[in-house]
């Protein structure tokens, strides 16, 4: 894990990030294509320089916005020292951020991007919730949308999970 040190600084490389890849889409983007087989291709440039960041980015916000919501709801004292996945990149044995004073841990956080839990995603969230509950401090699940916080917030009542389920403010349904 990674540490995040200042919250502002780390959200002003999101959006460096987020700008980067805009310019980079709207070059892309610039010329209309002339025939299928050339808007084929625009469009096979652009899933290759946006698939992953479209959703790591998001990622790395939502993660600081837990990191916020948590210290603007005093479940963590003032001198939290904040660690984090930015690019869903830890193991089996990490989550996505964590926050904590000394060595003491005080909580844990998982953060998803998704806004219907259908499918693969619905798998997904229980194999996270269940990693997530073996891990030390507070547990949170920070979710985008009403959907997600339902299906979720049923998942973890039916394994007595000790999971707090939070729909993100900032009008994270829009994300």
């Amino acid at each position: 894990m990674e540490y995040i040190g200042n919250l502002d600084s780390a959200e002003q490389k999101v959006l460096v990030d987020s700008s980067l890849l805009l310019k980079t889409l709207r070059e892309n983007c610039a010329a209309e294509p002339t025939s299928a087989a050339d808007a084929v291709r625009v469009l096979a440039n652009i899933r290759d320089l946006a698939y992953e960041n479209l959703n790591q980015i998001q990622h790395e916000y939502l993660i600081l916005l837990s990191a916020r919501y948590l210290a603007e709801q005093a479940v963590v004292p003032t001198d939290t020292s904040w660690q984090w996945n930015p690019r869903q990149t830890g193991g089996s044995n990490e989550p996505d951020l964590q926050g904590s004073v000394s060595a003491e841990i005080l909580v844990s956080a998982e953060i998803t991007t998704s806004r219907r839990p259908v499918g693969t995603i619905d798998k997904r969230m229980r194999t996270t919730l269940s990693k997530l509950n073996g891990f030390s401090g507070q547990r949170f699940y920070f979710v985008r949308t009403s959907a997600m916080a339902a299906r979720a917030s049923t998942i973890v009542k039916a394994n007595n999970y000790t999971i707090s389920v939070v729909i993100l403010p900032h009008g994270a349904d829009e994300l």
